[in-house]
């Protein structure tokens, strides 16, 4: 049963393997120096060996693309039973990388249900969830999967809250998620505290969204100060695009400036870096650094709506 149940075809493997350097590499725009949160997208190969160590010789040759070598490794440890959750949790992954989703479902229940404490197979879970949430357009379908990608990412949690990417996910569930539907940004604000607690900085700059969403602006500004003096940075620009908008909404222009400066240093590939500051520069009366830092963005992405729209606008006034 297990050498069927470990039947990995020599594609699926190669799949992962050409995948794997994008695993352990930030992209080509990040700035050096800021750590940026953003979605995780896989379990780390480190993880996998200081969690079942027996998966070295599997790992290596995957790494070194001995495809066969590594077909034969995996299928080797599940006939031995040497940590076969830990197998097929790593079978999960290639199978996720290879698009084949149902099936990496069914593979990581056989994972959980013979290490039902391990955090790593929830994790796994919700990464599968959170890809079939991405794969469908259906609201309804949506939401289910939102929903299993949360409660996999909570069991994560409760079994390992020093990681990380369990408290990001579970935090911003909470933030973005209407309270009719089970958000709540009280308990996402204790989510924040309690990382910070536990010795993540990245939490604080979860700490300041919400206290933004919860209107405690003072607070919020502190902890987005805070955060940029330890170069943290949300990669979808949410967190400090927020606050820029925020800031300008309390009249804090100083602040304003700071954030969308923040932004463009972080993420000056997007052109809403620039849409962003051109609207701090419209709003203190600069229209000439307004059109300038419109026309930025524009350089990044001719086809830039709303940046294109306030220039048009700007420029008729001329």
């Amino acid at each position: 049963m297990w050498t069927k149940m470990f039947d990995i075809n020599i594609s699926s493997i190669a799949t992962f393997v050409a995948l794997l350097p994008l695993f352990q590499k930030a992209s080509s725009q990040d700035v050096q120096g800021v750590i940026y949160l953003d979605q995780p997208k896989d379990i780390e190969m480190g993880l996998y060996l200081s969690s079942w160590p027996s998966l070295q010789e599997c790992i290596s040759k995957l790494q070194s693309h001995d495809t066969l070598a590594a077909e034969t490794c995996l299928q080797n440890l599940a006939t031995q039973g040497r940590d076969k959750d830990g197998v097929l949790n790593l079978l999960t992954q290639i199978q996720r990388h290879h698009g084949n989703l149902d099936q990496a479902w069914e593979t990581i229940d056989k994972a959980i249900e013979l290490s039902p404490k391990q955090h790593l197979h929830y994790f796994q879970k919700a990464l599968i969830a959170f890809k079939q949430r991405e794969n469908t357009s259906f609201f309804l379908s949506q939401w289910k999967w939102h929903v299993r990608t949360k409660d996999a990412y909570e069991q994560a949690m409760a079994l390992e809250p020093r990681m990380l990417p369990y408290r990001y996910y579970v935090f911003y569930s909470y933030i973005n998620t209407p309270a009719i539907g089970g958000g709540d940004k009280e308990k996402a604000l204790k989510i924040a505290q309690e990382g910070i607690n536990l010795g993540f900085r990245e939490c604080f700059l979860m700490r300041a969204d919400a206290y933004r969403v919860l209107d405690r602006f003072s607070d919020a500004f502190r902890d987005y100060d805070t955060s940029i003096t330890l170069r943290i940075f949300k990669k979808n620009l949410e967190s400090f695009r927020g606050a820029g908008y925020a800031a300008m909404d309390q009249r804090d222009w100083t602040r304003a400036k700071r954030y969308f400066d923040y932004l463009v240093e972080c993420r000056a590939d997007r052109p809403d870096s620039y849409d962003c500051l051109g609207d701090y520069f419209l709003a203190v009366g600069d229209t000439l650094n307004a059109i300038k830092t419109f026309e930025t963005a524009l350089e990044k992405n001719p086809k830039f709506e709303s940046s294109t729209e306030k220039l048009r606008r700007l420029k008729s006034k001329e």
